[in-house]
């Protein structure tokens, strides 16, 4: 493995960082990371590939979506039927 974080694949910079993917892009939006460094697996082509409009986009998501997703609430029991029965 490389010393240098810029040489690094996504997987392991999700490993190092323990923030996933989505803090790998966050490093390429930022412009720490070269988005030409990434790689899938030896493909040619990127892996992700950054543009403006992209950029505004990911910047939009992170502030619009909350942190961590709801859950569903649980249906409440059916007290009549559960009376009805008894």
């Amino acid at each position: 493995m490389s010393t240098s974080p810029k040489d690094w694949k996504p997987r392991q910079l999700a490993e190092h960082w323990t923030c996933g993917y989505e803090h790998v892009l966050k490093l390429i939006t930022d412009g720490d990371l070269p988005a030409h460094n990434i790689a899938t697996r030896g493909a040619s082509r990127p892996l992700y590939r950054v543009r403006d409009e992209d950029r505004l986009a990911f910047e939009e998501c992170r502030e619009v979506r909350p942190a961590t997703a709801s859950r569903p609430k649980k249906r409440p029991r059916n007290t009549d039927v559960i009376e009805f029965f008894k």
